[in-house]
């Protein structure tokens, strides 16, 4: 049984970001580009059957927003709304680093893989 591939979708939902000039997964040398995202996925397995087919799997995603000037609070209601819609629970902190203000988001679910569905831990 394959594992759903749950950094395909952030991928997918954050590019649907039209305000966003960067994303990615890897934080840049020097930040130009704002707003910008940093994601990051992790996953675990929650549930293994006895032929060794992973069935549930736990799910961390976390998108550091970062911008310039202006504020990050549609963007990152935005984000919250599109992941807590598919099942994921969230928890968001933020910080003034210098000038460049600082949103994390982290979602986190279990996902079953074999009916395809994402539930809150």
């Amino acid at each position: 049984m394959e594992i759903i591939n749950i950094k395909q979708l952030v991928a997918d939902i954050l590019s649907k970001q039209t305000s966003l000039n960067y994303c990615g997964t890897s934080y840049p040398d020097e930040f130009t580009k704002f707003p910008a995202a940093v994601y990051h996925t992790s996953h675990s397995p929650n549930y293994i059957d006895s032929d060794k087919q992973e069935l549930e799997t736990n799910w961390t995603v976390s998108i550091d927003l970062f911008n310039d000037h202006g504020s990050l609070t549609t963007l990152s209601n935005t984000l919250v709304s599109e992941f807590v819609n598919l099942g994921f629970s969230y928890t968001s902190g933020d910080q003034n680093l210098s000038g460049v203000k600082r949103t994390v988001l982290v979602f986190n679910a279990m996902v079953d893989n074999q009916r395809r569905m994402v539930f809150q831990k």
